[in-house]
């Protein structure tokens, strides 16, 4: 019987080998993915600030009596871009973590694995 446990996990050990494998390359798509949107979307809030700052330089400056019209919309264009500057941060931080996490859980998984796979080895024995 204990020789059938042992032969059992010798044959699903490469399985969940390469079951671990399979997800951790899942994982790895997944961050790139992620990680191509978020330049991405980096590069049209930095044209869409560009825009706006020159369209409100033309403004200011084909038009008269505008300054403070376009210091409010400036100091908005400010807010949002730090509003943005802080969610951006977080979502980075939330992204590590998220990912230190599955490491750390994969790692901890094959040790299991492994471990659980030497004691069936060792009672057989």
């Amino acid at each position: 019987m204990n020789s059938a446990v042992t032969l059992g996990g010798t044959f699903a050990q490469p399985h969940i080998d390469n079951g671990i494998d399979y997800l951790r390359g899942l994982h790895d798509i997944s961050s790139e993915a992620q990680e191509q949107y978020i330049n991405l979307f980096e590069r049209g809030h930095g044209e869409l600030n560009k825009s706006v700052s020159s369209l409100l330089d033309w403004y200011s400056n084909n038009s008269g009596h505008t300054d403070v019209a376009v210091a409010a919309v400036r100091s908005a264009v400010s807010a949002a871009n730090s509003a943005f500057e802080n969610v951006h941060k977080t979502a980075r931080q939330v992204a590590n973590i998220a990912d230190a996490s599955v490491k750390a859980a994969t790692s901890a998984s094959t040790r299991a694995i492994d471990s659980a796979t030497q004691s069936s080895r060792k009672k057989a024995a």
